[in-house]
């Protein structure tokens, strides 16, 4: 199971408690023929014919799945099929009802065949990818803009005792499996802790530019300070040859 969050939500979640607003709920953008599978194929829509025998091969039934789970209502659905060089991916959004403030909903992916009529589950991430809080799946889009393979990108933010914090994820669907290859730092804000006339509230904004495919990009970076972060492509993933990003939530 895939864990990687954007922007050190582990230590918002120490802070947040079961306070503060929700974020979004979980969404997906239509994919572009132009986003490359790990072979270099084009990326289809299934119908929604297709999509439901996906997800009746993964879970038995039609879509959506109640269950639950330590007293929690979770809500499994089909959210998109993907048929690339001869196989399928299903990905799924799972939310929890009355989420708490650090209960984080999931993406799912399953890996299929075609079998029959139908298809064969080969291989199985209920919660590859997490989401950020109050029970809600990740917000998430196709990004063949970034990087070869199938590529997925994340984006949320998470806010306790008064800061905030925003951010982005990549993702690879590849043969093994969801990979995580790049954390991307998008914002911060602690106005709501110290005030926002304190000499010591800083907010910072980034944003994304200046992508270009299998080599890196740029954040732009403006609020209480202005600069910028380069992030590379390196070995498949991206990093920041500066190390640790300026923004710090």
């Amino acid at each position: 199971m895939v864990r990687f969050r954007v922007c050190a939500v582990a230590t918002l979640l120490a802070l947040a408690g079961c306070g503060g607003n929700p974020p979004g709920g979980g969404n997906a953008t239509q994919p572009s023929n132009a986003a490359a599978a790990e072979s270099g194929g084009a990326v289809k829509t299934a119908s929604a014919a297709q999509l439901g025998q996906a997800f009746a091969a993964v879970f038995g039934k039609s879509s959506p799945v109640v269950r639950v789970v330590d007293g929690s209502k979770q809500t499994t659905k089909a959210a998109q099929l993907l048929l690339v060089d001869g196989r399928a991916i299903l990905l799924t959004t799972m939310e929890i009802a009355d989420g708490c403030h650090a209960c984080a909903g999931a993406l799912g992916v399953y890996y299929l065949e075609p079998q029959g009529d139908g298809y064969r589950v080969t291989a199985r991430y209920p919660e590859a990818i997490s989401g950020d809080g109050w029970g809600a799946a990740p917000q998430w889009s196709l990004a063949p803009e970034f990087a070869d393979g199938l590529i997925i990108k994340t984006e949320g933010g998470y806010m306790g005792q008064g800061y905030s914090c925003e951010g982005a994820a990549l993702y690879r669907l590849g043969p093994k499996g969801p990979e995580a290859i790049a954390e991307i730092a998008l914002g911060s804000s602690n106005e709501g802790a110290v005030g926002e006339d304190s000499p010591e509230a800083k907010t910072l904004s980034g944003a994304i530019a200046g992508i270009e495919r299998n080599r890196g990009f740029t954040v732009r970076v403006t609020g209480s300070e202005t600069f910028t972060e380069s992030y590379v492509y390196r070995d498949g993933k991206f990093i920041r040859p500066s190390g640790e990003s300026r923004i710090q939530c």
